[in-house]
């Protein structure tokens, strides 16, 4: 076994044990593992390892993504989002979002802490993803924009009020555009024109259909 690799277990297992003490994992909150997060990843960076995985102009590379990971139609608990159905029934599921340092041609990330999607106090909407997303950002962001950090994201976060939220902390993104969600940008630029989509917030407020790339 590598000696970093060895470290890092042992590392794991004495946090484990200090928290063992309080309750058993299943019924701990999650925050209370984040401080394990944080001494694996400061223990990285003293190893040069999240040096490593600098890339695009030398910026490390934080890929967004949400998972589910539990879904079920008859158990559930108060942590539980819900789907409703057309049917009339209703799925209860669990989901997360999984930040985590990546590089490209290298088949090793760094995971950092997880921001699990759960009811919040005094919410009046059900919790999603973007908003676990911001969440994170309030908890890591500003340690990330001094890392010169870029995000990746899905077409779920490529939206106005989430771009500025990252550029607040100082963080360069690059963010999925998907032409079904976004018809007015592809017209805009030039590449699919579109002559319907102008009363639709097109920047442009006439000749879509004609006018070449800026």
């Amino acid at each position: 076994m590598p000696p970093l690799l060895r470290w890092l277990l042992a590392r794991l297992a004495a946090l484990l044990l200090l928290a063992e003490p309080f309750a058993g994992l299943d019924a701990s909150p999650p925050s209370l593992l984040k401080p394990v997060y944080s001494s694996l990843f400061n223990g990285l960076r003293e190893s040069r390892v999240v040096d490593s995985h600098r890339s695009l102009n030398e910026s490390l590379l934080l890929a967004f993504d949400g998972t589910e990971y539990f879904s079920s139609e008859a158990i559930h608990c108060d942590q539980c989002s819900t789907r409703q159905h057309a049917n009339g029934t209703v799925t209860y599921f669990h989901s997360v979002v999984t930040p985590v340092l990546v590089k490209p041609g290298c088949d090793e990330v760094i995971p950092l802490a997880p921001e699990f999607v759960t009811p919040q106090d005094g919410a009046v909407k059900q919790d999603c993803e973007i908003n676990a997303a911001k969440r994170w950002l309030a908890g890591h962001g500003a340690e990330c924009g001094r890392l010169n950090t870029t995000v990746f994201g899905d077409d779920l976060c490529c939206h106005e009020p989430f771009c500025l939220e990252l550029r607040s902390y100082g963080l360069s993104f690059i963010l999925v555009c998907k032409p079904a969600t976004y018809e007015w940008l592809e017209c805009w630029a030039g590449q699919t024109p579109n002559s319907n989509c102008c009363a639709r917030s097109c920047p442009r407020a006439s000749g879509c259909s004609t006018t070449s790339r800026p």
